[in-house]
C-alpha cells in the first residue's frame, strides 16, 4: 500500500513538473529547429527520457537544467541525423505560420534574420537567457560550460546582433 502511495506521489510530482516546463521545452526546441511538429515530438522525447530517469524527482536533483540539456541534446542529434540545418529554416519560413505572423511584425523578420546569421551557439545562449529568462549557472550548466564561457558568449552575441541589425 506504501508502494502505491509513493508511485501515486512520484506520477503527480511528474505531471506538476510536465505542466511546468513542457511548453517551455517545446518553445526552445521549436527556437532551434524552426519546425513546430519536430519540436513537439522532441520535447515529448525529453520528457519520456525524464521519466525513464531514476533521479528525475530526488531531492536536489536540477530538474529544470537537466531537461533543458536533454532538450538540446535531442535538438543537436536531430540535426546530425538530418544534416541540413539550412534547409529546415527555409521551411520555416515558407510555412504559413510564419508567413502570417511576418505580415504582422516586420521587425521580426530583420531580428530573426540577424538571429539566423548568428552561430548556434550564440543564439541558444540569448534564447536561454531572454526568451526562458535562466540564470547564467543555468545556462552554463545546459550549455556545459564555465558561467564565465556563458557571459563572455552572451556578451559577444548581443554585440554581434547589435552589428547584424545595423545598431553600431
Amino acid at each position: 500500500m506504501e508502494e502505491l502511495k509513493t508511485k501515486t506521489s512520484r506520477e503527480e510530482q511528474f505531471e506538476q513538473v510536465f505542466n511546468l516546463y513542457f511548453r517551455k521545452i517545446m518553445f526552445y526546441c521549436l527556437h532551434l529547429v524552426r519546425d513546430e511538429a519536430e519540436s513537439f515530438d522532441i520535447a515529448q522525447e525529453v520528457f519520456v527520457k525524464a521519466a525513464q530517469e531514476e533521479r528525475f524527482l530526488a531531492e536536489g536533483f536540477q530538474v529544470k537544467p537537466w531537461l533543458y540539456k536533454v532538450a538540446r541534446n535531442e535538438c543537436l542529434m536531430f540535426f546530425r541525423e538530418w544534416k541540413k540545418y539550412l534547409s529546415f529554416l527555409n521551411l520555416y519560413r515558407n510555412s504559413e505560420y510564419h508567413e502570417d505572423y511576418l505580415e504582422k511584425n516586420e521587425r521580426y523578420e530583420e531580428l530573426n534574420k540577424s538571429l539566423d546569421k548568428l552561430p548556434k551557439k550564440l543564439k541558444s545562449i540569448l534564447y536561454l537567457k531572454y526568451y526562458e529568462d535562466l540564470s547564467y549557472e543555468e545556462i552554463a550548466e545546459i550549455e556545459q560550460v564555465p558561467v564565465g564561457t556563458v557571459r563572455s558568449r552572451l556578451a559577444y552575441a548581443k554585440e554581434q546582433l547589435k552589428k547584424e541589425i545595423g545598431h553600431d
